[in-house]
């Protein structure tokens, strides 16, 4: 009976979430309890209580993770002292805004720490700081093995 009511309840919460139309991730098709908070800034999300998370647009992603981050084609998010150690992967053109003291790095051979295709742009912005490591044959920043990154631009 209490695994029905969860499942209730998540349905509820679910179909309620996407009445308003924020986006809703699956996290491995189980119900997880995840620190999420929409405000006007955009939403945040605490990345230590995630799984593989996909990042929309206005996310500001905070906390740590050893799971793998995807930005959205067009999203521009928010780093905000967060520790990725999944990797991060790009699906096109994204922005990331730079806030506090942040890494990135992944153990997957082959692959950047942030990884971007070649016909893809990425820009990074922002006064905090970031530390981005690849795994063997890719870079920190850009193509993994036998990769081209595409545009990366630093201001």
């Amino acid at each position: 009976m209490k695994g029905k009511t969860i499942k209730r309840i998540a349905a509820v919460a679910v179909a309620l979430t996407m009445s308003v139309g924020v986006p809703v991730t699956p996290f491995h098709g189980i119900l997880y309890d995840t620190a999420i908070t929409a405000s006007a800034e955009g939403t945040t999300v605490d990345l230590s209580e995630t799984y593989d998370y996909t990042a929309q647009d206005g996310d500001v992603l905070t906390g740590s993770t050893s799971y793998t981050v995807m930005i959205s084609d067009g999203a521009k998010i928010t780093l905000s002292d967060a520790t990725i150690n999944g990797g991060i992967r790009c699906e096109g053109t994204a922005e990331i805004t730079l806030v506090g003291t942040n890494s990135v790095t992944t153990t997957k051979w082959g692959y950047a720490g942030i990884q971007t295709s070649s016909d893809s742009t990425l820009t990074i912005n922002g006064e905090g700081t970031l530390t981005a490591t690849g795994y063997v044959s890719g870079a920190g920043i850009g193509g993994g093995n036998n990769d081209s990154g595409g545009t990366i631009i630093i201001n």
